[in-house]
């Protein structure tokens, strides 16, 4: 999860480099179809990353806090 967190602010940071020139309403422009796609591929595995992140988290406040069993879990 740290490691697609780094890469999804690196491409917010350095997003006019990914985005194809055919886009007039983004200033200074470098990418390509192929650039795009790699940013949206890393910035759509760090949503990935925010809803596993959340599962995890309501899982341990259910085991540690609740004290809820794994077949109460699976109910």
């Amino acid at each position: 999860m740290s490691y697609i967190d780094v890469c999804a602010s690196f491409t917010w940071l350095t997003t006019n480099l990914w985005i194809p020139k055919s886009y007039p309403m983004f200033p200074n422009t470098v990418g390509n179809d192929v650039t795009c796609n790699i940013q949206g591929f890393i910035l759509q595995a760090n949503t990935g990353s925010i809803l596993y992140n959340a599962s995890l988290s309501i899982y341990y406040v259910l085991v540690i806090k609740f004290n809820w069993k794994s077949r109460k879990i699976k109910r």
